[in-house]
């Protein structure tokens, strides 16, 4: 029953900001391979979606000063790394949107210089 919901599940998924530290981490440390992928997944698909939100030459499209600077040569496994390890580190944080999340630790590890 468990493998049925979670197929049904992956048919019909969730917006990204449904989705809390909470359930994210759950997966990530889940035994199962697939958990583990989706998890990767999902901090990847977001991290992708912040990069795009804060890359308007410098600017936000409401004018906010850009804040991530993410170096060249970055790897998708470093990125994933940072999220997780932020969510290890703010335990507190863990109700928040996965979107929230992403761009909070992308935004401690990666700030740009002022």
């Amino acid at each position: 029953m468990k493998k049925a919901l979670v197929a049904a599940a992956m048919l019909f998924p969730l917006p990204a900001a449904a989705l809390t530290g909470n359930a994210l981490l759950e997966s990530c440390e889940s035994s199962s391979p697939l958990f583990q992928a989706t998890c990767d997944g999902y901090i990847w698909g977001n991290a992708e979606g912040v990069a795009t939100m804060n890359s308007n030459d410098g600017k936000l499209g409401t004018g906010i000063p850009k804040l991530i600077c993410t170096p060249n040569g970055v790897s998708p496994k470093q990125v994933i790394d940072v999220v997780k390890r932020y969510l290890h580190n703010h335990p507190e944080s863990l109700h928040e949107s996965v979107s929230v999340l992403t761009f909070y630790a992308l935004a401690e590890s990666f700030r740009c210089p002022e």
